[in-house]
């Protein structure tokens, strides 16, 4: 019965509701894709991770014949800076290969990173010095930024005796040490600071869309509830209603980002350069995506309505003012800024609880949104009442 209500509602061809109805489309579709950036840049830090862990040597214990010798170095170019790493086998036999070598590069060559290989291209004087034998796979490099090489000493020239040289036993693993990660601090903040850039915008376009209203639908459920019908039915109702509409939008989203980001090279809005498919989701990622939003659109429609009815008068009744809705609307928003300030303060410490604090000032937030929206309107409200009508 209310489901079949909720479809008539949604699929009303009234002028009057055509707003709502392009407004929770659009809004849902431009919500998810800023939820689903979110998620995929998770996934990108994710995988550049995972490749940065395996190209990370473990140093031996005690020495193998199978050893790989390595020692680090750097340069400079064009204001970059790459890292230089020096290879050679520690005895006549095949030694462990970083990731991505089949084989070590002849003696004075070097394998180079993707960018890195741009760069050289770029650059005449790297040209120059740099004897380039082959480019590793994207697979096996931890992002599309970054400069490095495997360099083989020339003829004459040996790792073997320095003190700076290391033996590598294997790569990969949680107890890979060398030569030191590429994923630094900065990445880290990055990835938080652009996630938190897209999950708040989403937040606030889910608030802004749900409080799209409709002369139409408004009147049909106050007409509802002054013929009995429970609160929290129409509340359901509402629910209903505002999933029905916004699903096409939420569809619509994952599909433009299932097609779009297989084939982005940056991160979007930013110049980061990224590897094809790094942005990509599996599909059971992005449902659930999809699916969460889906519960907001659904969970939010339902308080808001029974929030809004709640503070309503059914027809013919007096209005009483209950003190405990009072308490409600003092210490909803006094909960938001609290948890907004500790998330705040988490992220800039770096603590591991601060995405939780800033995950439950959102949810406050959310709740904040309608009471404030009242507020703000009774107030505006009485500024005008005060002010004289021109005499005619």
């Amino acid at each position: 019965m209310l489901l079949t209500l909720a479809v008539r509602l949604a699929l009303s061809r009234h002028i009057d509701y055509r707003w709502r109805q392009v407004a929770l489309v659009t809004g849902c579709f431009l919500g998810t894709v800023l939820l689903l950036g979110g998620i995929s840049i998770v996934q990108l830090f994710a995988r550049e991770d995972a490749r940065d862990r395996n190209r990370l040597g473990v140093v031996a214990s005690t020495p193998a014949p199978t050893d790989l010798l390595m020692q680090l170095s750097f340069e400079n170019a064009d204001g970059q800076s790459i890292m230089l790493l020096w290879v050679e086998p520690a005895t006549s036999e095949p030694p462990v290969l970083p990731p991505g070598l089949e084989t070590l590069p002849d003696p004075g060559t070097m394998i180079v990173s993707p960018a890195l290989a741009r760069l050289i291209e770029r650059d005449e004087a790297l040209r120059a010095r740099f004897r380039v034998a082959g480019v590793l796979d994207a697979s096996n490099v931890p992002s599309a930024s970054d400069l490095f090489a495997y360099v083989r000493p020339g003829p004459g020239r040996t790792l073997r005796g320095d003190v700076q040289t290391v033996r590598i036993a294997r790569f990969g693993g949680p107890d890979g040490a060398f030569p030191p990660s590429l994923r630094m601090e900065a990445d880290r903040a990055f990835v938080m600071g652009l996630v938190f850039c897209l999950g708040v915008p989403s937040i606030i376009v889910l608030t802004v869309v749900q409080s799209t209203a409709s002369r139409s639908r408004d009147r049909r459920l106050a007409l509802l509830r002054a013929l009995g019908v429970a609160r929290a039915r129409l509340a359901v109702l509402a629910a209903y209603e505002a999933t029905i509409l916004a699903t096409p939008g939420i569809l619509a989203a994952v599909a433009t980002w299932m097609l779009l980001t297989p084939h982005l090279d940056h991160v979007p809005l930013t110049d980061r350069p990224v590897f094809p498919g790094d942005l990509s989701l599996p599909l059971p990622i992005a449902a659930g995506g999809a699916l969460a939003f889906l519960f907001g659109v659904f969970s939010m429609s339902l308080f808001t309505t029974w929030w809004s009815l709640a503070w309503s008068r059914p027809v013919g009744r007096p209005s009483l003012v209950r003190s405990e809705g009072r308490v409600v609307r003092f210490a909803l928003p006094i909960a938001a800024l609290a948890s907004f300030a500790l998330s705040v303060r988490s992220f800039g410490r770096g603590q591991e609880g601060a995405f939780v604090w800033f995950v439950v000032s959102a949810v406050f937030c959310m709740l904040t949104v309608p009471i404030l929206y009242g507020a703000l309107v009774r107030a505006i409200g009485a500024f005008l009442s005060l002010a004289r009508t021109a005499e005619v």
